[in-house]
């Protein structure tokens, strides 16, 4: 049964950081044998990639919902060597591709599925423009890189530190990291901290970013509005992101009829569901000090 939803209007304030794995949603909460990356990869595969440049339709947004994409298109220069770290279908550097020449433009993601979707797309030829299926922790560059993007994807890896710290090896002289992830506040209305980890705090996130030998140049965190006409809708749109499989260890099992009954209910109180972002621009803290 379809619950219907009224059309919820509003104003926006700030954004950005996101999930983990929660094992409590799965049926008989049994991970499967496949490790981490694997299991990501398949989450990201098949209909989710066929599907990835379509999840809109299930789902009305009220506010800015990407600030990471002008973060990116206002430290863009001409002749720029860029690595879009988890590129999905491309959208991001055909966006680049668009507003700089003379540049080296490589998109990498685990799902060679989104991959084949990327090289589907049209470029201009003003560039150089590679895409990469491939697990980033595990990928040997020949390149450095004058910008390095991770754009909603830190918060699907196994350890955000780690590979920012892989990045941080990667950049050229003065190159810096762009990244966006859900804030604690994302999908608050239905989700309990410890069903949906991996959504970080300001404070979080400054001490993943000192971690990883960074230092943060700004930080700014920015809330968006969801509006869904079903529940249903919203399932949906929770598997076209890869949420929905997250909260079952990367896996597409079903929820447990307890677990979606509970979200169901929770949905059913409240008229709008929160997004919330933080987006980070960060450079080698060394090169910082001098």
């Amino acid at each position: 049964m379809e619950i219907k939803r009224k059309n919820f209007l509003s104003t926006i304030v700030s954004l950005c950081l996101i999930g983990a794995i929660c094992g409590s949603a799965l049926a008989n909460d049994v991970l499967p044998s496949l490790d981490f990356s694997s299991r990501v990869e398949e989450t990201f595969s098949k209909e989710t990639a066929d599907g990835w440049d379509d999840k809109s339709k299930f789902v009305t947004y009220h506010g800015v919902k990407n600030p990471i994409t002008d973060e990116v298109m206002m430290n863009i220069k001409d002749g720029m060597s860029i690595l879009d770290v988890g590129c999905g279908t491309g959208k991001l550097v055909s966006k680049i591709d668009k507003k700089i020449e003379g540049g080296n433009l490589v998109g990498l993601d685990i799902s060679g599925d989104m991959i084949k979707h990327a090289k589907s797309k049209a470029f201009t030829g003003n560039n150089k423009v590679d895409f990469i299926a491939d697990d980033f922790m595990k990928h040997d560059f020949n390149d450095k890189f004058d910008i390095i993007i991770f754009s909603y994807v830190l918060h699907h890896m196994s350890d955000p530190a780690q590979a920012l710290k892989y990045a941080k090896s990667l950049l050229a002289d003065g190159g810096i990291i762009l990244f966006s992830v859900p804030g604690s506040n994302y999908l608050s209305e239905t989700f309990e901290p410890e069903e949906l980890p991996s959504r970080y705090t300001l404070k979080e996130m400054d001490e993943i970013v000192n971690e990883a030998g960074l230092y943060c140049m700004t930080a700014c965190r920015n809330d968006f509005l969801m509006t869904f006409d079903s529940y249903e809708r919203y399932i949906d749109y929770l598997k076209s992101i890869g949420t929905y499989q997250k909260i079952s260890g990367y896996t597409d099992k079903a929820w447990t009829d307890e677990f979606n009954k509970k979200i169901l209910e929770k949905f059913g109180k409240t008229p709008y569901i929160t997004g919330e972002y933080l987006t980070y621009a960060c450079k080698d803290k060394s090169n910082i000090l001098g």
